[in-house]
């Protein structure tokens, strides 16, 4: 009967720690994929802000 017990046993500790390493994965995926999407609107906007810079230059010139 022990032998059933630890069988059953081993099964599910194999079961949590696939559980767990699915679930680390998914966490890490999520932290990168938030960290790639802050990146990026970060980029985006400071792309914005020297293109208004740079068109406000410009007319400054022409206004001169």
């Amino acid at each position: 009967m022990s032998g059933v017990l630890e069988r059953l046993q081993k099964k599910k500790i194999q079961k949590t720690k696939k559980i767990q390493k699915i679930k680390k994965i998914q966490k890490t995926k999520k932290i990168q994929k938030t960290k790639k999407t802050k990146k990026t609107k970060k980029i985006q906007k400071i792309k914005k802000i020297k293109k208004i810079q740079k068109t406000k230059k410009i007319q400054k010139t022409k206004k001169t």
